[in-house]
């Protein structure tokens, strides 16, 4: 499970730093190939964060990642004051305004990138990818100087993770909160599920600006998947319980697989963002539900089997 760890928390901190980047030579230098690549680095950036989400325990839930980057939707009314004017400066420090989700909606809203520069917006675009960069690499130079070893070494004297069974329940309950937080916030609210087809909420489906909804959702259940089944040669999850209950081990591994195959595009909805998907046909997103609910389940169930002291919660995930 460290191993998984590792390559995810340093794509995501890779791509923060080539975000970072691109924001402040758009800011140097406003032209539209300039914009055009902080809006593709961007991308990159929030598909890397998707595909981290089972690994935001420990040095990331020390410094509350998850809810200083992941804060979604953006609070659009306060963002358009913040960067309109250094009269609202003080308004910049809110979760609402920050995070990936603010940086989509400057990145893409703008018309132009003479635009996209204006007013305030590059003292606040440098400031948001500067702190995603700095959160982002502490967190991989955390897992990679220090927290990486304690994990493996858990129960030992010199980690401060009392029992292995300990460092377990860690990736049980991220991995619970995870599938959670895709099946309330990012399909079941979007979706009308819980009040029916009439209730849709399109705006609160992350990256509507830049339409890549459905690949942050996969990129979440492609290593939860990776996370079950085992990856590079190491074991998942899913083998903890293989010789207890092997039926379980196998559904575990293959509800993420059935979920991946759910949310494949056909031919019409390739070519259009997930709203339009759940506008055209709101249940289209029902399979997919079912699927991670059963996945949700399995975690639960093979950390019972294994009496891990598991303890879920949510920070913005």
């Amino acid at each position: 499970m460290s191993q998984g760890a590792v390559p995810a928390l340093t794509r995501l901190a890779e791509e923060a730093d080539a975000l970072d980047a691109a924001v402040r030579r758009l800011c140097r230098n406003p032209r539209e190939i300039e914009l055009e690549m902080a809006r593709e680095a961007w991308q990159e950036a929030y598909l890397a964060w998707r595909g981290a989400a089972p690994y935001m325990f420990g040095p990331a839930d020390e410094v509350t990642m998850k809810r200083r980057l992941g804060s979604w939707p953006v609070n659009e009314i306060v963002l358009d004051h913040v960067v309109a004017s250094d009269e609202f400066s003080h308004m910049r420090g809110a979760d609402d305004v920050r995070g990936y989700a603010a940086l989509e909606f400057l990145l893409y809203l703008p018309v132009n990138a003479e635009v996209a520069t204006a007013d305030q917006r590059c003292p606040h675009l440098t400031n948001v990818t500067h702190e995603i960069k700095d959160l982002t690499a502490g967190v991989w130079k955390r897992w990679t100087a220090e927290y990486g070893y304690a994990f493996v070494g858990a129960g030992e004297a010199s980690s401060p993770i009392p029992t292995q069974d300990d460092a377990l329940a860690l990736v049980f309950a991220e991995g619970m909160n995870v599938t959670e937080r895709l099946l309330w916030e990012r399909i079941g609210v979007p979706s009308g599920f819980f009040r029916g087809a009439d209730s849709l909420k399109l705006e609160t489906i992350e990256a509507p600006h830049a339409g890549i909804a459905r690949e942050g959702l996969r990129e979440t259940l492609e290593a939860l998947r990776r996370l079950a089944a085992g990856a590079d040669g190491q074991p998942g999850l899913a083998a903890l319980i293989v010789d207890l209950d092997p039926a379980r081990a196998s559904d575990m591994v293959r509800r993420a697989e059935r979920a991946l195959a759910e949310l494949q595009p056909d031919a019409e909805e390739a070519a259009e963002p997930l709203s339009a998907t759940l506008r055209r046909q709101p249940s289209r997103l029902e399979g997919l539900y079912r699927q991670i609910q059963a996945l949700q389940d399995q975690f639960a169930g093979i950390a019972e089997v294994l009496t891990l002291p598991v303890q879920t919660h949510q920070d913005g995930d």
